[in-house]
């Protein structure tokens, strides 16, 4: 993420949904940029919708208020610092102790392994309705996860 955009995967974690919700939101007026990105080895070049984090959160609370009315100012607020996030170092020892993979518990917990590992690195704070459920999964309390 630069200049405080998103993509649509960062998001969709910020609030808690899948992708596609947010491809509908912007059919809807969600408002993006087109930014162009340098292809991998040999590939053309492509256009990717990035998100002004602030805007993007606000439109949301405001226009879906029956699912996502919840979205506070401090979440909005909020920037991506990674000295402002505890790391859940926890999740590692946890998931181990219970032979899961990060790539099991992000497929249970319906985001990406990256999301897991930007968690334990502190890079991304857990959303708070992911919490709840990862406690579930490593059957772990919050201490337990950020020790």
């Amino acid at each position: 993420m630069k200049n405080n955009l998103l993509t649509v995967r960062e998001l969709a974690e910020v609030i808690g949904c899948d992708f596609n919700t947010i491809y509908s939101y912007t059919q809807r007026g969600l408002p993006y940029k087109e930014v162009f990105v340098k292809g991998e080895q040999n590939t053309t070049n492509r256009q990717i919708k990035m998100f002004s984090k602030r805007k993007s959160l606000e439109w949301i609370r405001d226009n879906a208020r029956s699912k996502y009315s919840n979205i506070s100012d401090e979440i909005i607020n909020t920037t991506y610092n990674k000295a402002e996030y505890e790391k859940a170092i926890g999740i590692k020892k946890a998931a181990k102790d219970l032979g899961l993979k990060l790539s099991d518990i992000a497929n249970m917990l319906g985001v990406t392994k990256s999301a897991i590992s930007k968690w334990i690195a502190g890079d991304r704070p857990i959303p708070e309705n992911r919490l709840e459920k990862l406690m579930d999964i490593l059957k772990s309390d919050k201490d337990g996860l950020f020790s």
